[in-house]
């Protein structure tokens, strides 16, 4: 399971979802709409992945980018040259 967050969103993907994704989504929903605290601060909604039996697959990829784009040794971005 991969939950990412921000200020007013969290998405949930990863292949456990796949067949159960609305369930989970809806009690998650459900569950933050009551609480005391983000009702206060501000409304969350929650979204399932486009296609959660890829997105762990494509968020760690873009993890492994992010890195490669961000290292600060030129020597780590020649994999990317190729």
């Amino acid at each position: 399971m991969a939950v990412e967050n921000d200020a007013t969103a969290a998405g949930i993907a990863g292949s456990a979802f796949a067949d159960v994704g609305p369930v989970y989504r809806d009690a998650l929903q459900a569950e933050l709409d009551q609480a005391v605290f983000m009702r206060h601060v501000h409304s969350v909604r929650v979204e399932l992945a486009a296609d959660v039996s890829q997105a762990a697959a494509v968020g760690t990829a873009m993890v492994v980018l992010r890195n490669l784009l961000e290292s600060p040794n030129a020597g780590d971005r020649s994999a990317l040259a190729r």
